[in-house]
């Protein structure tokens, strides 16, 4: 999905550089013509995205140790149905993982996660190609069942009763219509997820920082 994705942006990324440095002066310049962009009707979609999960700060485990969190990745897939061109209603459906620390100690277990969201979305197209949304969700998320640390050379195996937990998501996301009906998002997700393990607050502070490739219909 990674490789499909970097695919498809590269590829529009390349149409778009050449349409702004070469614009008619093509080989069919006689039959050149503008290509007009109508999303003002209703900016529904589906798309492939992918990007980078960050978790600032750090988290106390309930047996003192201390943890943090590496930059890992977000792949998924994600859409919205709108009715007008303002409003809609739609869903993303995410798999993520994050390395991360104990004590400063890298461990060879991730913080892994799948999550399904869903939520109204808003959308304001700024110029005909340009258009800026945001979105509140909620869903739930799949956790591990089991995440095993080791500090020390001393092993702590923590597991957990609980492997689905509810969790809230928002972001903010600028779309950019290279076709009537193709688009590329960039966005950047705010998301509270239920804590992996037994820590001192019940859930965590994730940003997700990516970019999306989308069908328009």
């Amino acid at each position: 999905m990674v490789g499909a994705g970097v695919g498809i942006i590269s590829t529009e990324l390349g149409y778009f550089l050449s349409d702004m440095l070469f614009k008619d002066k093509g080989l069919l310049r006689k039959e050149f013509t503008p290509r007009k962009i109508d999303n003002l009707a209703n900016p529904s979609y589906f798309g492939l995205y992918v990007g980078y999960n960050i978790m600032p700060g750090s988290y106390k485990l309930s047996d003192g140790k201390t943890m943090t969190a590496s930059v890992g990745s977000n792949v998924g897939f994600e859409g919205a149905w709108y009715p007008c061109t303002n409003w809609g209603f739609g869903g993303r459906l995410s798999v993520a993982n994050m390395p991360f620390f104990v004590n400063k100690e890298s461990q060879d277990d991730q913080l892994k996660f799948v999550s399904a969201y869903v939520g109204p979305h808003f959308s304001y197209p700024f110029t005909s190609r340009w258009l800026v949304s945001t979105k509140l969700l909620t869903g739930v998320c799949f956790l591990p069942k089991t995440i095993t640390y080791t500090v020390q050379g001393k092993e702590t195996v923590h597991t957990s009763t609980e492997t689905v937990r509810i969790g809230l998501g928002t972001g903010l996301a600028l779309s950019y219509f290279a076709r009537q009906n193709f688009s590329l998002k960039f966005f950047a997700d705010y998301n509270l997820l239920p804590s992996f393990m037994s820590t001192k607050v019940s859930v965590l502070n994730v940003i997700t920082l990516g970019s999306s490739a989308c069908v328009m219909f």
